[in-house]
């Protein structure tokens, strides 16, 4: 990935969500954070096709793709959204390993992974609800939800600053 892309996006977020929590503009995170990926996603995608550097357009796609699912539901208002997620994120890795798969058939790996990935996306729609995980993650989420602005901030800074070792 493009390291210097990556930090000016973390630096970006991280002002952002620190001008947001001091009550500046006012808007939900998944908003954000779906528009960042969905920009991210995209620029490093042009670049991996470039460069034909099919790992970086594969982790790309995958996060371009969880921007428009964060997007969505920040729109849409949907219930239930850290379970969303979870499910989103499943499905889109084994659907965009499948395409990878289609893409070049004799790796078999991009098959099973996918499908794995797909069947987990479906278990943990029903399994995991019933057994109360998702509430187990809300709490979580919700203790790093404080934290974030601050350790994006961070990480961006220490990769712009490092990207020439």
């Amino acid at each position: 990935m493009n390291r210097i892309l990556l930090a000016i996006s973390l630096i970006v977020a991280g002002i952002f969500f620190l001008i947001r929590w001091a009550g500046f503009i006012s808007f939900q995170t998944e908003t954000a954070v779906g528009a960042i990926f969905i920009i991210f996603g995209l620029i490093n995608a042009d670049l991996s096709l470039r460069k034909n550097n099919r790992k970086v357009f594969l982790i790309s796609a995958i996060m371009f793709l969880c921007g428009v699912s964060l997007l969505v539901k920040s729109i849409f208002f949907l219930p239930d959204t850290r379970g969303l997620v979870l499910v989103s994120i499943l499905f889109i890795s084994g659907s965009a390993l499948l395409v990878l798969f289609l893409e070049n058939v004799s790796q078999k790996i991009f098959l099973w992974s996918g499908i794995i990935l797909a069947a987990l996306s479906i278990i943990s729609l029903t399994l995991l609800r019933m057994i109360g995980l998702f509430r187990l993650t809300n709490q979580i989420a919700n203790l790093f939800e404080i934290f974030w602005p601050i350790i994006l901030t961070l990480f961006g800074m220490s990769l712009f600053i490092n990207r020439k070792k």
